[in-house]
């Protein structure tokens, strides 16, 4: 079996606000300043789900799938620096999407592009987790990357992924082993 790959985002898919919601138990917030050259820093706060994390990392380490970060926290590895540990041991690791700075980080055609040229002549099946950009550039992506198996899920803003979500990515992961 071909190791199946899992494309994700962060804000909004697994750091939700409001993912107490659908999971049980207290979120975890994680809060810093990110620093930028010249001097300029940004506060960061976001909250998750301890369960959700560890769902999905157990689903990672299960069906062995290579885990590839796709998101604007992949902005000077800010991802395995600061979010990663946080994570209690639970998706651990994996590459990053280089960020493109300037103008197409404003939007998400950097990660429909990335996925798309990470896909080329890849035939691993893959599963897409963002918020807006499958909303966005999903049909494309499936389009450009057909007949590769795919699944591409969009998390309610806020909520980010749900119990049944992990499970529909179980059950792909199953099917594809």
């Amino acid at each position: 079996m071909p190791q199946p790959v899992l494309y994700l985002d962060v804000d909004d898919v697994l750091c939700a606000d409001y993912a107490d919601r659908v999971w049980p138990g207290e979120l975890t917030t994680v809060e810093f300043t990110q620093r930028f050259s010249g001097g300029f820093g940004m506060r960061r706060r976001v909250r998750f789900s301890p369960m959700l994390v560890e769902a999905l990392g157990r689903l990672v380490e299960s069906f062995d799938v290579e885990l590839v970060w796709v998101t604007s926290w992949c902005e000077d590895l800010l991802v395995l620096s600061k979010l990663v540990p946080r994570f209690g041991g639970a998706l651990t690791g994996g590459r990053v999407a280089q960020y493109p700075y300037g103008e197409d980080g404003e939007n998400g055609v950097w990660k429909r592009d990335f996925i798309l040229i990470d896909q080329d002549g890849d035939e691993r099946p893959f599963v897409w987790l963002d918020d807006t950009e499958v909303l966005a550039h999903g049909d494309t992506v499936r389009r450009l990357t057909a007949p590769t198996t795919s699944l591409l899920l969009a998390p309610e803003e806020n909520i980010g992924l749900t119990p049944t979500h992990v499970e529909l990515v179980r059950e792909f992961l199953s099917a594809v082993a």
